[in-house]
């Protein structure tokens, strides 16, 4: 899995960005580049293309950590809907 070089957006997200026209998710799709990035760094992750078309609300690719574990990096825009997602993930409250 390569690093990405140029930074892809999954046709399905930029779509519905473009469809609510909502100024706060327009400036958080032009910020989303830095925010992957940024995450990449930290976690020491190497990402793969982001899945295509993909989802409406989040940016989602394959990745690897320095162990060679596979994972996903799935950088969300803040909605109701996702408010619990990540509790519900790693198995809490079920």
């Amino acid at each position: 899995m390569a690093v990405v070089a140029a930074f892809v957006l999954p046709t399905a997200l930029v779509d519905s960005v473009r469809a609510e026209a909502l100024p706060e998710r327009r400036e958080w799709l032009r910020v989303l580049p830095d925010m992957v990035g940024e995450l990449a760094q930290r976690w020491s992750l190497r990402l793969g293309q982001p899945y295509q078309p993909g989802g409406q609300c989040a940016w989602v690719a394959p990745a690897r950590n320095t162990t060679g574990q596979d994972l996903v990096l799935k950088v969300a825009w803040r909605h109701d809907e996702a408010a619990h997602e990540a509790r519900w993930s790693a198995g809490v409250g079920r």
